[in-house]
């Protein structure tokens, strides 16, 4: 790179951090050049894969906490790759997307969420609580508090360790923020911990700092006894340092991504969407699922439609099914009937008279080996909206399936 071209970009953190980079990339024990972004931040995952590499992996286990929604974070790619682990996050909206978009994990037991504001106090406390000594993986981002937070951590062992550091200060300065409980960031520097500082902490706590990824946001610590000759040395804040480059904070790959992919539980292919407290997920042949008056409204837009039930008490005799179709029946030019075939054992044959109601299943003696089972939904026939209400919205186009429930001798089970 020549004056000219330093002259006209935004150097963030002065040349001897950008030259100092250039020949790290050249260098294959220090990790910048392995960097790269599936479902992490910025390029965490291809770095947390570079490291393992070489350290290797035992239960493929992970502590996060500090994941939001989940979607971007450093362990959401390990769930895809034969990991679990625990998710903490503070905020209730955040935990409430993360049940929802991640309910196949959760599930299937790869992944266990817990809603609370981690703090010097109650951190030990909840880790002991779900009693994984030695994860492969601890990874602490808390926007502010990081440095007390990884101090105050003991019982546990993990064999990499991932924290933010303030990339603002350079590696001759040690500072960390006061610990404050209630602490939010607000976007300014007056936050975490230097990287000298989170250096001294990993060597009291038997740690090696490894590396930092491009960015400067955060920091890689291997314990000591796994580290060998397999990293860059001297494992110092002068040798590993990157400066907060924001002109690289943001990375993309893909598509936008939205939920949790790895999805084929019981044959659920297709399930656009996860609600872990509503029984009904719906598949192909219909529109996005939407809530209406505390309903959702899975509603059929093709004349064969599959929807998912789950939950199924062994004590029901029936399942009740509550629709609502979308246009007035006197529209529809002859009677209109809908087909349900469950789990291929039962089916039930029904004329729908009025436009909002109650269909009932009788299931009688039938038990499902499974606990989620498809349900076929067959209707003979649809409408076009715009030419029969005047409305173009095509999510009219059909019957909307609002609740499902299951009845035992009348009373819902």
């Amino acid at each position: 790179m020549n004056l000219t071209e330093f002259l006209n970009q935004t150097i963030w953190g002065g040349l001897k951090w950008q030259l100092a980079l250039e020949k790290r990339l050249e260098d294959p024990k220090y990790l910048e050049s392995y960097g790269y972004k599936v479902y992490s931040q910025n390029d965490e995952d291809g770095i947390i894969h570079e490291i393992f590499e070489r350290i290797g992996v035992t239960n493929k286990t992970f502590i996060e906490f500090g994941v939001d929604k989940g979607i971007e974070c450093n362990c959401h790619s390990l769930l895809l790759q034969g990991w679990k682990g625990l998710w903490i996050e503070g905020r209730a909206q955040a935990y409430d997307q993360i049940l929802r978009r991640f309910a196949p994990a959760i599930r299937q037991k790869k992944l266990d969420v817990i809603n609370k504001y981690v703090t010097v106090d109650n951190i030990n406390e909840i880790l002991r609580d779900y009693g994984e000594e030695e994860p492969d993986i601890l990874s602490i981002d808390v926007d502010g508090n990081d440095w007390h937070i990884w101090n105050a951590i003991n019982g546990i062992n993990p064999r990499l360790v991932i924290i933010e550091y303030q990339g603002k200060f350079p590696p001759e300065i040690d500072w960390k923020m006061a610990y404050n409980k209630d602490h939010i960031w607000d976007r300014s520097d007056r936050s975490g911990a230097s990287l000298k500082a989170m250096e001294k902490l990993g060597t009291q706590k038997g740690y090696q700092l490894v590396g930092t990824n491009i960015t400067g946001a955060n920091a890689f610590f291997v314990r000591s006894d796994l580290t060998k000759d397999l990293f860059s040395l001297p494992a110092t804040a002068e040798n590993l340092y990157n400066p907060t480059r924001l002109n690289v904070g943001i990375h993309r790959n893909g598509h936008l991504a939205l939920n949790y992919v790895g999805q084929d539980i019981e044959g659920m292919v297709g399930v656009f969407e996860y609600y872990p407290d509503w029984n009904c997920l719906s598949s192909f042949g219909f529109w996005k699922v939407e809530v209406l008056d505390g309903f959702r409204r899975n509603i059929i837009r093709e004349l064969e439609a599959k929807l998912f039930i789950r939950f199924m008490p062994s004590a029901a005799n029936y399942i009740q099914v509550h629709y609502n179709v979308n246009v007035p029946l006197a529209m529809l030019e002859g009677p209109l009937t809908i087909k349900f075939d469950v789990g291929g054992l039962v089916e039930s044959n029904f004329t729908i008279t009025e436009q909002k109601g109650l269909l009932t299943i009788p299931i009688g003696g039938v038990r499902f080996e499974e606990e989620i089972i498809p349900v076929l939904i067959r209707t003979n026939k649809l409408w076009v909206p715009d030419l029969m209400i005047h409305n173009h919205d095509a999510r009219l186009q059909g019957i909307a399936i609002d609740k499902i429930e299951y009845i035992e001798d009348g009373k819902e089970v």
